[in-house]
């Protein structure tokens, strides 16, 4: 099951138990394009899966 967790300065995606991948506050920060990355694995794992954001990130 694809979800999104978030702290205080990294937001992670994960399928289930096993993180996809981890984003800290210090990338966005350093290049705020970082976010539409996020926003774009956020959206792809909630419209077609955990899979589908493996694939992107490869």
């Amino acid at each position: 099951m694809f979800n999104v967790i978030t702290d205080a300065d990294s937001v992670y995606l994960r399928d289930g138990d096993q993180e996809i991948v981890m984003w800290t506050l210090d990338e966005w920060r350093e290049d705020p394009k970082v976010v539409l990355s996020i926003t774009a694995a956020i959206r792809l794992g909630y419209e077609q899966g955990p899979d589908a954001v493996r694939a992107a990130l490869a």
